[in-house]
């Protein structure tokens, strides 16, 4: 599995055996490399400021690395299958992230994490965690755009959802 950063500066190789590495695209020297006990990467995503990565494998977990705090690794969880798709939401600039997964378990995670960037310490920390579904059919990809969240179930079928503000 490869994704390639919102930069095109790096790309992220995931594998069978659970092995996460980034190379430079211009060498492609690899900048880092560990092997997770999860099982194989499923999925891959990047913030739209390159600084993390998300990627799931064979946990019901996904997993977001720090590339500004020594490749430190959290974990999100609360989904009841393999995580399939990632997607952060890419109008989400500030200090809180909205990620989106889709898993085996039918169901829509959207998620709400804070990053913490004082004094030079970027921290990552979930704030809450909402399930949609399940549906009739698993949904095998999700992605965040501007105004739309687009997916596609194991049926190939395509829906669009329409993105609102939420009313506080």
């Amino acid at each position: 599995l490869l994704q390639i950063s919102q930069t095109k500066e790096l790309i992220a190789c995931g594998f069978l055996n659970g092995s996460v590495c980034l190379l430079k695209t211009s060498t492609f020297e690899c900048l880092w490399k560990q092997t997770y006990s999860y099982g194989s990467i499923r999925a891959f995503a990047w913030n739209s400021l390159d600084k993390v990565l998300a990627f799931a494998a064979q946990d019901d977990n996904f997993y977001i690395i720090n590339l500004n705090d020594n490749y430190s690794t959290t974990c999100f969880e609360g989904h009841n299958s393999f995580v399939n798709s990632i997607s952060f939401d890419p109008c989400s600039k500030n200090k809180n992230q909205i990620i989106f997964t889709t898993a085996e378990d039918a169901t829509i995670g959207v998620w709400v994490s804070c990053v913490n960037d004082e004094d030079s310490h970027y921290t990552i920390s979930l704030i809450k965690s909402v399930f949609i579904g399940p549906f009739e059919t698993t949904i095998r990809s999700i992605q965040a755009m501007k105004c739309l969240i687009v997916t596609v179930d194991t049926n190939g079928t395509i829906i669009c959802w329409r993105k609102t503000k939420s009313e506080k």
